[in-house]
Order: C-alpha cells, then sequence, then structure tokens
C-alpha cells in the first residue's frame, strides 16, 4: 500500500481534537509520543510532543508565538523558507520517517500547521508521499470563547485567530482539501465518518459501528455551542468573518471534498478583506529590486548591469550570462536600509566554479559570507573575480526592511553563530586536555625509567650493559617527551590565538548589540526599575505569570523585573485579576505601565494652547510659570505644569514628533536618539507624577511648536490627555493669529536669534509661508472639531488691559480681579537692524552646528549680549514684502472666511531699510565685546570695519 500523510488543519479550539481522534479509529496512526490529555481536553490532542515542539521553534525564531496574529499577505513562514529548510527541515523529515515506518498511514496534527503550512509542503515533498488535508471547523465564536476559559484570550482576539488561522491554512494549499464541521461531526457522525473513511482511502465500515464505538464523540463536551445567528447578531451579516465561515459551511455540509483549484479560489476570495480587518490596511508588496553590476575592468556603470524586480515581497534571483574576464562584481540588495541574506553566490566558467572573494560594501554587521545589515540608503556588496572569465552569474538573496522583526532575526542568527564556536572551542578544549593527559604519561613513564636506573647503578658493574640500554630508552623517550610538549606549547598558542580571536568576535557582537539595542530604544536605568518593581510587587503573582507564560519557564531570571521592563508592553497579565490587554487597548499611546499611572480625576477641561509662533506665546508661559501666579491660578482651578520647562513644547514635540531626534531644541542639548527616548519617558513621569499631586478642573498646556505636529501626532497627543484623566473630559485648543507681514518680519530675527543667517532665515520663510495658517490650524480643526478650536487675532488681544496674558485667561473665565494681582512678564523683545545684521553676520563665521552637532565655539550667552543693542527696528527689504503680501494673500482671505479675522494689505516703502552704527549702538557694542571671547572679538570688530562705511571714527 503507498505511504500517505494525513493533516489535520484549523485553529485551536475547533475540534481538530476530536478531527483526530475519529482518524486515528479509521486507522491512521498518529505516533506513540503524544501529549497527553488535560482538563482542557481530557481525551487527548493527538499531537505528536517532538512535532509541537519543532513548531514552537520554528514560530520563536520567527519571533512568533501560537496566539500571535501576522499579515496574511506576507507570510512569513513562505519568506523566510531557505533558513527555516537549512535549520530545521532535517529534523521535520527524520520525525515524518519515524511515523512512516510504522504504518502506512500517519496522522500529523498541530494547529500551528496552518501558520506554518510552507515548512511542512517542503517537507512532505522530500518525502515524496501523498498528503491529504482535512480543515476543522467550527463557529468562531463558539472557538473564540472556548479560548477565553482556557487562555483569558478576549472573544475579539479569538474571533480574530480563528479568521487567521484559517486563512492561512487554505490559503496555501493547492490540493483536495476535505473540510469537517465539528457540528456536524457531533450530531451525525455516522455520516461524517463515513465521508472521512472514503477521502482518506478507509477500509472501515462505519456503518456496522456499534453505539459504544462512537461514545467518543459525546455532545455533553461541547461547552460552547452558539448558531450562526448569534456570529451574525455580534459581526454583522455582511461581516468578513461572517461570509468566509459560511462560505467553508456550505462546503463541509456537501457530500464531496474540494479540488485543489477550488481552495486557491476561496482564499483569493478572502485574503485581502480579511488582511483589512485584521489590521493591516493593503498589500505589504513594494515596489523595489535589486541590480547587479559588472566591472570587467573599467569600473561599474549602469550599461554593465542587470536589475531584477522582488518576487513577492522579498525573495530574488538574479541570472547573468556573460563572456570575457571580469575583475568585480556589485550586488546591490535594496534601495533603502535593510537585512540581506545571501542564500547562494556561484560564479561559473563553461560549468566549473570559480573562486571570490567579498572584498568590501556599505554594511555596519556581517555574519560569514551570507547575513548582511545595512544603515544607509545605497546598500553594496563586492565580489572580486581578479580578471577570472565567466560564463554565468547567480545570485539568489532575501532582503527584508530594517523593522524590529529583522532586529530579531538578526540577533537570532548571531546567538547561532555564537554557539557554534561555542561548540568548536569545546571540541578544542576536549583535543588540548587529551594532549595534557599523554603529555602527563610520557613524564610518567620518564620517571620511572628514571628511578629503574638509579636502582640498576647499585650493581653498575653487574648491569653496565643493561644500564646503557635503559640510559639509551631514557634519552629516546625524553626526546620524544620534549617534541610532544614543544606540540602542546605550539597547540596551546594556537589555541590561546583562537581564544583571542573568539574573545573579539565577541566584543564586536557586544558593538553590534548595543547598536541595535540603541535603535530600538534605551532601557531605563536600573534605579527606575527596582522602583517601579517595589510598585508593581503586591500586583504581581509569579505563579499565575509562569504558567501563562510558558515561554519564560527556561529561567532563570527575575520574573518580576521581566514584566515591570517588557512584559507589560507585550501584554502579559501579572494577575488573573488584572487583563493587560485590555489596559494597553484603553491607553494605546501610553509610554508608562498604566498599573504605575494613576488618571487625574479631578480635571474637567485641557486648555491646549498652541501659538502661532510670534504671538506672545512667551509672555503667556513665562507669566503662568511663575510661582505666585502658578499657585493664584491653581487656587481658582487652573493648573500650570511647573515640572517642566515653562514652555512645553520641548516636552510636547519631542514626545509626539515622528522624528524626536531631528528636533532642533534636541540637537541643541546635543542628545543622542537613546538620550531623547529616555528623556520622553522622564518628561511622562514627571508630568504624571506632578498632576496626581494638584488638583484643578483646568489644565493648560502651551508650546507654540505643538503646532508644527502632523495630524497623526496630534492624535496621539489627544489619546495621552484621555489617558492621564478621563475619556470624557473636554480639549479646546486656542490659537493666535497675526498679520502675516508682522509675523514673517517677527520670525525673521527670531530664527537669527537662534543660530542662523539672515539669509537662511528669509529662505525659511519664505518656503513656509505659502497657506502656512492654513496650513498649521486645519489640523487642529480636523483632530479636535471645529467647536473645540479657537482662532483670535494677536494684535485685538492686545486691546486687553493686561495684553495677551489677559486676553488668554479671561477666555479662561478668570475674573479682572484676579488678573490685576498677577504679575505679567514681557519677553522676546525686538531686535533692532542692526543688532540682526551682527548676529545673523556672526552667525555665518560662528555656525550653530558642525556637521550635525553643536559647534562649542557658538557659545549663546555671548551671542545674547547683542540682542539689546539699540538702533531702528528690524525690518526687511520692499522685495521682501512685496514676496510676503504675495504668498500671504491666500492665509488672509481664509482667515477672513472661515474665523472674520480680517487683514488688509500693508503699505510697502520703496526705500531698503539703513544700518546705521549711532552712538547709543556702539556704546552697546563696546559693553558687549567687553564679555566677549577673543576670537568672538576679533569677528566684531571685523563686521564693524566691513559692513559699516565709517565705522573706525566710532571704534
Amino acid at each position: 500500500m503507498k505511504k500517505q500523510i494525513v493533516v489535520v488543519l484549523g485553529m485551536h479550539r475547533s475540534g481538530t481534537s476530536v478531527l483526530a481522534n475519529s482518524l486515528v479509529r479509521l486507522g491512521a496512526y498518529p505516533g506513540r509520543n503524544l501529549m497527553p490529555g488535560d482538563s482542557a481536553n481530557p481525551r487527548g490532542y493527538w499531537e505528536d510532543i517532538n512535532l509541537v515542539a519543532l513548531n514552537e521553534t520554528i514560530l520563536k525564531r520567527l519571533n512568533q508565538r501560537w496566539q500571535s496574529i501576522d499579515n496574511p499577505l506576507l507570510n512569513r513562514c513562505e519568506h523566510f523558507l531557505p533558513l527555516l529548510e537549512e535549520e530545521f527541515l532535517a529534523r521535520a523529515i527524520q520525525l515524518l520517517k519515524e511515523h512512516l515506518q510504522a504504518a502506512d498511514t500517519v496522522l500529523i496534527k498541530d494547529p500551528r500547521i496552518c501558520v506554518l503550512l510552507p515548512f511542512w509542503k517542503l517537507a512532505f515533498e522530500r518525502l515524496g508521499v501523498e498528503v491529504k488535508y482535512v480543515l476543522a471547523l467550527r463557529n468562531p465564536l463558539n472557538s473564540a470563547q472556548s479560548l477565553l476559559k482556557r487562555d483569558l484570550i478576549e472573544l475579539e482576539q479569538g474571533v480574530k485567530l480563528w479568521a487567521y488561522y484559517t486563512l492561512m491554512a487554505i490559503a496555501q494549499l493547492n490540493a483536495p482539501l476535505l473540510i469537517s464541521s465539528y457540528d456536524s461531526l457531533l450530531g451525525n457522525p455516522t455520516q461524517e465518518l463515513h465521508r472521512l473513511a472514503l477521502f482518506v482511502g478507509s477500509n472501515a465500515t462505519v456503518t456496522e459501528w456499534s453505539p459504544d464505538e462512537l461514545t467518543y464523540l459525546d455532545a455533553t463536551l461541547r461547552h460552547h455551542h452558539q448558531d450562526g445567528q448569534k456570529l451574525e447578531g455580534l459581526l454583522g451579516k455582511e461581516h468578513i468573518v461572517v461570509r468566509m465561515y459560511q462560505t467553508l459551511l456550505d462546503a463541509a455540509n456537501s457530500d464531496t471534498w474540494m479540488p485543489g483549484d477550488e481552495v486557491r479560489k476561496l482564499s483569493l476570495r478572502f485574503a485581502n478583506p480579511l488582511a483589512y480587518d485584521l489590521g493591516y490596511r493593503g498589500s505589504e508588496n513594494v515596489e523595489n529590486y535589486a541590480q547587479v553590476f559588472i566591472d570587467t575592468g573599467e569600473g561599474f556603470s549602469e550599461h554593465q548591469s542587470q536589475r531584477s524586480n522582488f518576487q513577492g515581497r522579498y525573495r530574488l534571483e538574479i541570472s547573468l550570462v556573460n563572456q570575457g574576464p571580469v575583475e568585480h562584481y556589485r550586488l546591490d540588495p535594496g534601495l533603502s536600509c535593510c537585512l540581506a541574506i545571501v542564500h547562494q553566490a556561484v560564479f561559473e566558467h563553461e560549468g566549473l566554479p570559480l573562486p571570490y572573494e567579498i572584498i568590501g560594501g556599505n554594511y555596519q554587521v556581517r555574519l560569514a559570507d551570507r547575513v548582511f545589515l545595512f544603515e544607509n540608503d545605497d546598500p553594496q556588496i563586492v565580489y572580486r573575480l581578479n580578471g577570472q572569465p565567466v560564463s554565468r552569474a547567480v545570485f539568489r538573496i532575501s532582503v527584508f526592511p530594517l523593522d524590529e522583526f529583522a532586529y530579531t532575526l538578526l540577533n537570532s542568527l548571531k546567538m547561532k553563530q555564537i554557539e557554534e564556536l561555542n561548540s568548536a572551542l569545546s571540541g578544542l578544549e576536549r583535543e588540548n586536555a587529551e594532549l595534557n593527559e599523554r603529555i602527563r604519561l610520557h613524564e610518567a613513564t620518564i620517571e620511572e625509567w628514571r628511578l629503574a636506573s638509579e636502582e640498576k647503578q647499585l650493581s653498575l658493574e653487574e648491569n653496565r650493559l643493561a644500564l646503557e640500554k635503559w640510559q639509551r630508552l631514557a634519552g629516546e623517550n625524553k626526546q620524544l617527551a620534549e617534541e610532544q610538549k614543544l606540540e602542546a606549547e605550539i597547540f596551546i598558542e594556537a589555541l590561546d590565538e583562537r581564544k583571542a580571536t573568539y574573545a573579539g568576535a565577541k566584543q564586536a557582537l557586544f558593538r553590534s548589540v548595543m547598536r541595535i539595542a540603541r535603535i530600538i530604544g534605551h532601557p531605563r536605568r536600573s534605579w527606575r526599575i527596582a522602583s517601579d518593581k517595589r510598585r508593581l510587587k503586591p500586583l504581581f503573582n509569579e505563579y499565575y505569570y509562569l504558567y501563562h507564560n510558558k515561554d519564560l519557564r527556561e529561567g532563570p531570571f527575575d520574573l518580576l523585573e521581566q514584566f515591570t521592563i517588557a512584559g507589560w508592553k507585550e501584554g502579559r497579565s501579572p494577575s488573573p485579576k488584572i487583563h493587560m490587554e485590555s489596559l494597553l487597548r484603553d491607553n494605546p499611546n501610553c509610554v508608562l505601565n498604566p498599573l504605575l499611572t494613576a488618571k487625574n480625576k479631578t480635571i474637567k477641561e485641557v486648555i491646549l494652547h498652541v501659538g502661532l509662533h510670534k504671538t506672545g506665546t512667551s509672555s503667556i508661559q513665562e507669566s503662568l510659570y511663575l510661582e505666585k501666579n502658578n499657585q493664584l491660578l491653581e487656587s481658582k482651578g487652573i493648573l500650570y505644569p511647573r515640572s517642566i520647562a515653562a514652555n512645553h513644547s520641548v516636552a510636547f514635540f519631542s514626545l509626539f514628533s515622528e522624528y524626536p531626534e531631528s528636533y532642533h531644541m534636541n540637537i541643541k542639548k546635543g542628545l543622542s536618539e537613546a538620550e531623547v527616548g529616555f528623556a520622553n519617558r522622564e518628561y511622562v513621569r514627571i508630568l504624571l507624577d506632578e498632576l496626581q499631586k494638584r488638583e484643578g478642573d483646568k489644565l493648560v498646556i502651551s508650546g507654540e511648536d505643538i503646532s508644527k505636529l502632523s495630524a497623526n501626532g496630534l492624535i496621539k497627543l489627544r489619546e495621552f490627555i484621555h489617558s492621564v484623566s478621563s475619556r470624557d473630559l473636554n480639549i479646546r485648543v486656542v490659537v493666535y493669529v497675526r498679520h502675516p507681514m508682522k509675523w514673517a518680519i517677527s520670525a525673521i530675527q527670531e530664527r537669527i536669534r537662534n543660530g542662523v543667517t539672515g539669509k537662511t532665515a528669509w529662505g525659511e520663510i519664505d518656503t513656509e509661508l505659502n497657506g502656512l495658517f492654513q496650513k498649521r490650524i486645519q489640523k487642529f480643526v480636523d483632530v479636535f472639531g471645529s467647536d473645540c478650536t479657537s482662532v483670535y487675532s494677536f494684535e485685538q488681544a492686545l486691546d486687553h488691559p493686561q495684553g495677551i496674558v489677559g486676553h488668554f485667561l479671561s477666555n479662561l473665565d478668570i475674573k479682572s480681579d484676579t488678573l490685576e494681582r498677577l504679575r505679567i512678564i514681557r519677553s522676546n523683545e525686538s531686535l533692532s537692524l542692526i543688532a540682526a545684521d551682527l548676529i545673523s553676520y556672526l552667525n555665518d563665521r560662528v555656525p550653530l552646528t558642525v556637521d550635525g552637532r553643536l559647534n562649542p565655539d557658538h557659545r549663546e550667552q555671548e551671542f545674547a549680549l547683542l540682542h539689546k543693542v539699540r538702533g531702528p527696528a528690524f525690518d526687511v527689504p520692499p522685495e521682501y514684502k512685496e514676496r510676503i503680501s504675495a504668498q500671504a494673500s491666500g492665509d488672509i482671505r481664509w482667515l477672513s472666511e472661515r474665523f472674520a479675522i480680517h487683514y488688509s494689505n500693508m503699505e510697502i516703502s520703496s526705500l531698503p531699510p539703513a544700518i546705521v552704527l549711532t552712538d547709543e549702538a556702539v556704546e552697546d557694542i563696546r559693553a558687549a565685546s567687553s564679555q566677549m571671547s577673543e576670537p568672538l572679538k576679533s569677528i566684531l570688530f571685523e563686521y564693524v570695519n566691513q559692513r559699516l562705511p565709517g565705522a573706525r571714527a566710532h571704534s
């Protein structure tokens, strides 16, 4: 009889065990080393323990668990098949061979096979056996309820797992499939068993089975039984999961099985809609290609190259045919940062392989000649052929983007390499021990011969001939021992060199891991971890945590510390009373453990003051931050945080920007990417600590850089605000605008003040100004709503008796008597024309940054001395004003139509502003220069002499 394998597919808790039990009774062999039953499945799982362990290992290599949901369109198992084939295929084939030796029909059952089917299909093909697939079908709602009871997985997540496993099972099949309904198997067992027997070719006569033989199909074991209407009521009749289940149920209720082409069509029908429902908003395929350049002695060029698009997303094979000598090949595996795995690089001439070596490339990490990590946008690998004639070259590669999964895979491969090095080192140590033992035996022999020689000397005359013989043998053995000892010393030196090489490799690996750690995020400091552990310990049940997290049982390590650092982020629950995944879902943008953050329930409204820039924001911020003002406002129910800087821009823009490491304030502070991540977590921690200690019904957040956040950043900010208080609080956005002409003039001098030249400042403003107000304000309307967004004229606000600060607070219901008690601070006064020109000149000669790093010669305290140089007010040339008027016309019209703020075009003088060195300016410059360093002072005098005619007389 021909050998065959029957594979049971289906989601956990979907009736796969009772289906496997039925197939065993029909003659299929499940193996001897089966997983025993338990309270969740008292009649057994019918799963081979070794097969389940192998599947768990493969999932771990793919950085997944059985309850993980990945993009079904991506199918990581298929893309990583070459690596899995190399590491695990031999084990899988050996396991299957052992089963096939025991029986002609073998049963393979483990729900994880649904996700790993490409790997097992390859094993089946290598064995050349016939394979038949049976899918266990159960109502998704019943399966989800069973998962909730056994594994505390929520119903919604359980339904998604059912859909993901079921789609992955049918999407990877192009073979006949029998779908067996769990309800039919329990409700009409004889008919369903007859279908199974016909499909697998069993000779069992099911119709003649006695009732006792069917007692294993006990309907009382079915604890969750909901019909299709309950599922439709939960999800909706047209939901993709409902439609897929009903389609499969119709196929299960037919008398036959589905042919392979029908299975394929069915999977294509549901793949994209279900991927969308699982949260993957489109195909993962990215248009990309790899390119191979050929150097025949004249360097690399486009006309001597060949490019090829990727098959799917990652895998690619390029074949080239070339006649003549080749110096080098250059493989460009992608267009951006990536992790490249070269499965095969073959060079041949007339069918014979040619030697080559990798001589370079711009990779940051390299494992052997196969795995390369590129952290740049132009990845390259260069192969040297030394002018050999090449008739054929083949490259087979896989390329992956640099996401967390790619780094996890790279670490896994590195750890595997370390294990191989450790294994080799252990072998060398064993050989060294054997050699030392041989030396010891030789030395012992020499000692015996020496003692024997001394005894022979007592009768020298009688035994002279024998003594000479023994002395000769002793000399020969001593020489042999010295040779062996010399060999041992050479071997030990080689071993020491090998140990040094291993130590160097280990250090290089450590540096690579630390580089990856800096990319992913810096760990929290040990004192903070210890503090958090003390706060979490009363909530932590070590036995519960270990029972429900089997991957942590291999220890030893501190389980509480694992939960404190990473477990809460992974959704691991610390005790039966706390469901971490629900907490994370309620706080989607939390950067701290929700168990460590208590909400301030007194806050009923958050006022988000977002500028715009140059509208008196510094005066509002510093006035509200002043301690006495802050205490007075708190007594009126208004909270203004003082645990962070007065200007909240730094904290909130850094927290919710897509690229906080590029934020100019973080650059000014000289913070690395890892330090920015730590600073962000500290912002959240100290802000939450402060809010827990204070009471008020209104919280004010003020930062003009918040207006630069993207719409996604504002959504994250909105969710953060709700997370620290409550979902039903009101968020009100307050925006001040000023005439675009005055705004542009003020913004130019502000940027000069912040370290750029006047020319650069004008270029930035000219680029930003077109539609600036509409771009900055509209996204707040989109995210928070037009009813919650208030826009005021800065010029009209200045008419308030207490200026811009009084106008802002009066809109927060602060009475005039309270406003009169406040100390109003006015800051960021305008620069004079000569001060702006002088600072711009110094910024050009001594720039703020050099090669992306802070310039130590640019000392802000010295530049600040020039801010108060007196003279005519700062202005810009007429052509600049005409350009500003043209750029701002759209914003002026939009503000008038949308917010009834009316600005007219300002008159433009035809005369350009003139820089005049007055006596007051000379006095101010002389006073400032007395406190400057000599290099900056010399540049200051150079400016006065070159830019201002007649200035020498003043100086």
